[in-house]
């Protein structure tokens, strides 16, 4: 089979092709940072200190990756994190 198409058609569906190529790595990138958090933005989002952080870190309680100077905390971990320690309604 066949398909003939305009030289300006084609070059518009490479252009479609590409830019939505170049949208794709930008989400995939965004994902990858959404899912990881800051030092300072783990603070924030526990709503405790460095120093109560770095406690939950040296008893093993939160698992890290450090690069040089810089460390980050994933989301899900922290999530898991809190769900673990969640405390259960009970009734008076």
């Amino acid at each position: 089979m066949t398909v003939i198409i305009e030289t300006e058609n084609f070059d518009q569906l490479v252009k479609n092709i590409e830019k939505l190529t170049n949208e794709v790595k930008l989400l995939k990138n965004k994902s990858i940072c959404e899912n990881w958090l800051s030092l300072h933005d783990t603070c924030k989002f526990l709503n405790v200190s460095k120093t109560s952080l770095l406690n939950y870190r040296n008893k093993g309680l939160l698992t890290f990756s450090q690069i040089e100077s810089k460390i980050y905390f994933r989301y899900s971990d922290l999530e898991a994190f809190l769900l673990k320690h969640q405390i259960k309604a009970f009734k008076k």
